[in-house]
């Protein structure tokens, strides 16, 4: 096998390498909100939820429905009697909790790029360069509000003045240098 060769399956493996690269980086994000949603009590599951008048949670529905399904169920237990439907990335994205909320909104952008990787829509490429960017800053906001760092503590402060140091040997013999 020659360079050529090993250049072209190189290339030819690049999109599985990356493929797997992001998966990795989408659980990792995907771990974080889930985190944060059972330290405030919400379902960790994917999939659907319900929320019936007399609950006190969100009781899992099923991990897929499909809209047949949904609808069926939305006429069976109207929102005007006070059922509620989410799924998993819905249930914290109303929270009065910032974290919640950021926690929600982590969800729903994993799900959407894990979406948008498994078809071949080239035209949605800048959107989801776009919701990749947007997923990874608030990835990191969110980490960095359940971990604070001990940054708060460094201050800078002003170098201590230079002493004149006294000449020595023969630049102390000769005045005129």
């Amino acid at each position: 096998m020659d360079a050529h060769t090993d250049w072209r399956m190189s290339v030819a493996e690049a999109p599985r390498l990356l493929d797997e690269a992001v998966s990795v980086l989408l659980r990792e994000i995907e771990d974080t909100a889930l985190a944060i949603y059972q330290t405030h009590g919400l379902p960790v599951r994917k999939g659907h939820y319900v929320w019936s008048p007399d609950a006190a949670e969100w009781a899992f529905v099923a991990e897929a429905l499909t809209p047949e399904n949904r609808w069926a169920l939305a006429l069976d237990k109207p929102a005007n009697a006070g059922w509620r439907f989410a799924t998993l990335d819905q249930l914290g994205s109303g929270s009065a909790s910032p974290e919640v909320a950021s926690a929600a909104a982590l969800l729903s952008g994993v799900r959407s790029l894990t979406a948008s990787m498994r078809g071949n829509d080239a035209a949605s490429a800048r959107t989801d360069i776009e919701a990749a960017i947007r997923l990874g800053a608030e990835w990191c906001a969110l980490q960095q509000s359940v971990v604070r760092p001990a940054r708060d503590q460094l201050r800078l402060v002003a170098p201590a003045k230079a002493k004149r140091r006294k000449p020595q040997g023969r630049e102390a013999d000769d005045p005129g240098r």
